[in-house]
């Protein structure tokens, strides 16, 4: 089924969701193997789903667990096709012919779990698939998403061997950082609270540092905070963004509810 982005949650445009989408832009547009890295609670998922929506030549495949070859394959088959062929091998033959015929990027989120499968065997066979299947065979696009890898780990880990036959060919590999600046926050409050001031931007930053929080967190907090604002008329203030996160994390409690 299609997904439009009016189906998913806001995307607010932030530094690194612009980064996200100029790599998949770039990917798509030169048929390239990317990668795109970062700590969880980045916006990378809801930045893809947000790209596949508008994009009706792009695929996204959100790997749910480690999955051997053939679940691997099924997966594409599915997201591509709509269908299950039956076998591993014929599944392989109907994502070829529709590739060699359609112009695509294929998407694979939570890439991670290709390198968590069973054994070492099975992590080479749905590498080379993508590798050699997908991206060779039919010069299809692919952009692999990582959470809490580097391409530096990659290229000595598990991935090293399969990496190198990439170098000089991955198109826009982004890290992204760590460390969150705060200039990342203002746009995301000020897109829920136009005439924002310095309190409430400042509790928004303590909910997305690292370590207290993440960007996703305070999205969460800001739309909850926008509906509890609209339904009580009342302004969204830094004490009751803090009061959100009391409630959520801390088991606190509502004035009203004491």
């Amino acid at each position: 089924m299609t997904t439009s982005t009016s189906d998913l949650p806001t995307l607010v445009p932030t530094f690194y969701t612009r980064e996200i989408t100029a790599a998949l832009d770039a990917a798509n547009r030169r048929r390239l193997f990317g990668f795109i890295s970062g700590e969880t609670g980045r916006s990378k998922t809801l930045t893809c789903r947000h790209y596949a929506a508008a994009h009706s030549d792009v695929t996204m495949i959100e790997l749910p667990a480690a999955v051997n070859s053939a679940e691997l394959v099924r997966l594409f088959a599915v997201a591509l096709l709509g269908s299950d062929y039956g076998s591993q091998r014929a599944n392989r033959l109907e994502i070829h012919n529709y590739l060699t015929r359609h112009r695509r990027l294929i998407i694979v989120d939570e890439a991670n779990q290709l390198l968590h499968a069973a054994n070492s065997r099975t992590i080479v066979k749905n590498l080379e698939f993508i590798r050699r299947n997908i991206f060779d065979l039919t010069n299809t696009a692919v952009v692999l998403v990582f959470t809490g890898y580097t391409l530096s780990d990659l290229r000595h880990g598990t991935l090293s061997g399969f990496l190198e036959q990439f170098r000089g060919r991955i198109g826009f590999p982004l890290q992204i950082k760590a460390l969150r600046k705060s200039t990342e926050v203002k746009p995301i409050v000020l897109h829920y609270v136009p005439n924002a001031d310095q309190a409430l931007i400042d509790a928004a930053d303590s909910i997305a540092r690292p370590g207290d929080g993440k960007l996703r967190t305070l999205v969460k907090y800001l739309e909850l905070a926008a509906e509890y604002s609209e339904r009580k008329g009342v302004p969204i203030t830094a004490e009751m963004l803090l009061q959100f996160r009391g409630r959520f994390e801390d088991g606190g409690a509502w004035e009203e509810d004491r």
